[in-house]
């Protein structure tokens, strides 16, 4: 968030130019800092969100065929 320090400490804009170029600048920085943080989320989301119900319908095949299973036991007598 360094590009929206504007006016706090050392360098500020004096003219009325550098004064509109910095508010551009920092609606610019602002917007593409939150685009590109939003990407980055989504990104996080879509992946933890796809690996949930993967892993939520491996329990369920999981599961179901467990219960379907029978098991034969063979007693051999000596």
């Amino acid at each position: 968030m360094t590009m929206t320090t504007i006016g706090h400490g050392i360098m500020a804009p004096t003219t009325d130019i550098g004064k509109l170029f910095t508010v551009f600048f920092a609606f610019i920085s602002i917007g593409t800092f939150l685009f590109v943080a939003t990407n980055i989320i989504n990104n996080y989301v879509q992946k933890t969100y796809d690996e949930f119900f993967v892993i939520k319908d491996l329990f369920k095949r999981g599961h179901k065929n467990h219960q379907k299973k029978k098991i034969r036991v063979i007693v051999e007598k000596e």
